[in-house]
């Protein structure tokens, strides 16, 4: 009896702790109302949150969705489609939308309606552009386009003030606008398998960014402004063709992992920025 007290006083003490440290109290998640089929939620148009369609087979995606109340998450990923529907840009309750994997070549600029979205995936598609429009959507915070076939960033993106991660792996891209350092919110960025052949010195405006990745590109050199990242910790430029870094790398006194495997780089480059970055994990 005494060891179920015993338990019970330190269960208990745990969790004013936690409280006191900034914690709330352990609570069981919230439930949506969800659906797996049209035709579910159909039946609970009015309380449906999340409607779940990955892979169902569906040739067109129904327009009567942008009726749904409440909804707040969609999920579509896997259908075949060449475009979204234009009724869904009515969908301003939504927060969550993956639309990837459904060979989209084009999506409407009436999206530019959903003023509530905040994370929104296109990931494998045939994406070439996005709607001006879309500068609209400044409360998105996740946006992942990679995989899709866009020669350069949609200016529509440069205007998502919101965003705290961008994906854009496996694109096209042979340069980046010099604006991408207004994006001044951004914490991740990834840019792996592309074309580029230079960063802009403007990215170092990020000053919230902590992931950089741009590897498999075609990188020369980066640009001195780099150093002044110091909230910067993950660094990936593996598969470039850089021979030297920066000359005060020391400044990156936040760096903690810096990839930089199958570059061109020297032994005595190599002493150099071990020697620069003593607290940084170095791969050669």
């Amino acid at each position: 009896m005494n060891r179920v007290r015993d338990i019970v006083v330190i269960a208990g003490a745990a969790m004013t702790v936690a409280f006191c440290g900034g914690c709330f109290p352990w609570r069981a998640p919230d439930r949506l109302v969800t659906a797996a089929s049209v035709e579910e939620a159909n039946a609970a148009r009015e309380t449906l949150q999340f409607l779940d369609l990955h892979a169902a087979g569906l040739k067109t995606l129904p327009s009567s969705l942008a009726h749904y109340p409440s909804l707040v998450k969609l999920g579509v990923r896997g259908n075949a489609s060449v475009t979204l529907p234009e009724q869904w840009g009515e969908l301003a309750a939504l927060k969550w939308l993956d639309a990837g994997e459904c060979g989209l070549t084009s999506v409407p600029a009436s999206m530019a309606g959903m003023s509530g979205l905040t994370t929104l995936y296109l990931s494998d598609n045939a994406l070439t552009s996005l709607p001006e429009s879309w500068s609209a959507l400044t409360g998105l915070s996740y946006l992942n386009l990679d995989r899709n076939k866009l020669s350069a960033l949609p200016r529509c993106v440069l205007a998502m003030t919101g965003l705290k991660w961008l994906r854009l792996n496996g694109n096209a891209l042979t340069s980046l606008s010099a604006e991408i350092g207004g994006l001044r919110a951004l914490q991740r960025l990834y840019l792996n398998g592309n074309k580029l052949t230079e960063i802009p010195a403007t990215l170092s405006d990020l000053s919230a960014l902590t992931d950089l990745a741009a590897s498999r590109n075609q990188l020369v050199t980066l640009p001195p402004s780099i150093t002044s990242m110091v909230n910067l910790e993950r660094l990936d430029l593996q598969y470039n063709k850089i021979k030297t870094l920066p000359g005060d790398l020391d400044q990156m006194s936040g760096l903690r992992w810096l990839n930089l495997l199958r570059n061109p780089i020297s032994a005595e480059e190599k002493a150099r920025i071990k020697a620069a970055l003593p607290d940084c994990h170095v791969i050669f």
